[in-house]
């Protein structure tokens, strides 16, 4: 009977469908605005498919924060609810709450350019390249607080209108380390896309370094994509701690530690690299930039998460064998 109960349940099918469904309205509604502004300008159509392969990436650069942080929200509240069901009404709900946040994503955004560029609450400095970047970050930054919040307090005031089952998805010794292992990840990619976006978006909109950010559109999915692989790699068999109730305090402080620790090692190897430019020494540097950059701080950021891991998780560090809550 439990068996078969649990065969139509899931913790993270809801989740998933939920931030599909949120990635593919978002992405059409902004397809559709700038086909628009297209057609208003008269501008051809020669290079459609090339600008729609730039469109495809730079919204999964955009929305790759969002979608992690609304998939963990999504995911960790519908199990508090006790939802874990896949049906038309969850879904449909679900999507009510996309619409929500498509309207809120709006609000935000105009609000926060007519905060920065139509008043004078920067002074001179209203019209320049970097109003454009700090505005852009202090949207995301409300976007990411309101839409966790939103999304949070729908589910909760709703919930009586989901289809629910008694307990919720139950964490068994089999399925409890897969769970918080996928939920460590989403928190971790989050809190790491969320900081390294921050760069990226500067580089975008600052002129001495616009052609740095072309030439990093290249190279920074193949980077990002090998360091994921690495990092999943490395603490995938770390969760073997089963826990009959869901851990959120301890995914939450080891993804933060993670990242303070990956920030830390990155700022120690910018100096050593300023230290390299400072001495003149541009052979060496060259070298061991794409040695300390493409490898090293792989490696290392993948050592730093497995410890932090296995610190908060892995059964041999302190805990019981047994079932902890």
């Amino acid at each position: 009977m439990l068996s078969g109960q649990m065969a139509q349940l899931s913790f993270f099918k809801l989740p998933l469908i939920f931030v599909m469904l949120y990635f593919g309205c978002d992405s059409v509604l902004r397809l559709l605005d700038t086909v628009i502004e297209m057609v208003v300008a008269a501008e051809t159509y020669a290079n459609l498919w090339r600008y729609l392969l730039i469109f495809f990436y730079e919204q999964i650069y955009d929305l790759l924060p969002e979608c992690l942080l609304l998939f963990g929200i999504t995911a960790i509240t519908l199990q508090n609810n006790h939802i874990a069901q896949v049906t038309k009404k969850n879904s449909g709900l679900l999507l009510i709450n996309i619409f929500l946040l498509l309207g809120l994503h709006y609000v935000v955004s105009k609000f926060v350019f007519i905060v920065f560029t139509q008043s004078d609450i920067l002074g001179h400095y209203s019209s320049t390249r970097g109003t454009v970047w700090f505005s852009i970050e202090i949207a995301n930054l409300l976007f990411y607080l309101l839409s966790g919040l939103l999304t949070y307090f729908f589910i909760n005031t709703t919930n009586k209108l989901f289809t629910k089952s008694e307990q919720g998805f139950p964490l068994t010794h089999l399925n409890s380390g897969k769970i918080h292992c996928v939920l460590f990840l989403v928190w971790f990619f989050f809190i790491a896309t969320s900081c390294y976006s921050l760069l990226f978006d500067y580089w975008r909109y600052d002129y001495c370094v616009t052609l740095l950010w072309h030439d990093s559109t290249m190279v920074f999915p193949y980077l990002m994509l090998g360091w994921v692989v690495v990092i999943i790699v490395a603490v995938k068999r770390r969760f073997t701690q089963p826990f009959v109730t869901l851990q959120l305090d301890r995914i939450i402080k080891s993804a933060v530690m993670a990242n303070v620790l990956i920030f830390m090692l990155n700022a120690l190897f910018f100096v050593i690299q300023l230290l390299l430019v400072m001495a003149l020494l541009e052979p060496l540097y060259t070298l061991l930039s794409i040695v300390l950059n493409e490898g090293l701080q792989i490696a290392l950021s993948a050592l730093i998460v497995r410890a932090v891991v296995s610190r908060y998780f892995y059964r041999a560090a302190g805990y019981t064998p047994y079932f902890c809550r």
